[in-house]
């Protein structure tokens, strides 16, 4: 059986009555993987990346121009791994010039977004995006304005923990 706690779980193989008294997990591993703790939290949180500086212009009706930084947030000893930033895109994208600093990024019109793939992203490290979006001009008369959605960011940092968790 598993200890669910206020917002998670602790395997089974956990010494429960030490985490209660002391917030400590003590367990012996049995052979093979398992998931010692799942949780969620949303107080104390630092994300491993922050977007810094994004800025977005709309040059008329038929181009618009992206730029932003990403810094990644901890130690010089770890790095992210198959990073990729999602950046969404008008609907009526025709092209896209783009420019970064490392990594490769594309437009995927499935997606009517662009999607720079960093292999590798060193901790404090801090990488630059330009964008060049030019766009098929609407003869509809629909000046349908464009909601910007955000940024997002799928990655892996080993080792890395965004709360203040030890492991001893």
């Amino acid at each position: 059986a598993e200890y669910m706690g206020e917002d998670g779980t602790i395997h089974q193989s956990d010494r429960i009555g030490k985490f209660d008294t002391d917030r400590t997990i003590s367990f012996i591993p049995p052979d093979g993987e398992l998931i010692l703790m799942k949780y969620r939290t949303q107080d104390n949180v630092n994300p491993p990346f922050r977007v810094l500086s994004p800025v977005v212009r709309e040059m008329g009706r038929t181009r618009v121009e992206i730029e932003f930084k990403v810094k990644a947030e901890f130690s010089s000893r770890l790095f992210g791994t198959n990073v990729a930033i999602t950046v969404p895109c008008p609907k009526n994208t025709a092209s896209c010039k783009i420019n970064t600093t490392t990594g490769k990024a594309k437009y995927e019109a499935e997606h009517h977004a662009i999607v720079w793939r960093i292999r590798r992203f060193p901790g404090g490290a801090e990488f630059r995006f330009t964008a060049e979006v030019q766009l098929i001009s609407s003869t509809s008369g629909g000046n349908q304005q464009w909601s910007r959605p955000p940024i997002s960011m799928a990655f892996q940092v080993p080792m890395y923990s965004a709360l203040i968790l030890s492991l001893i």
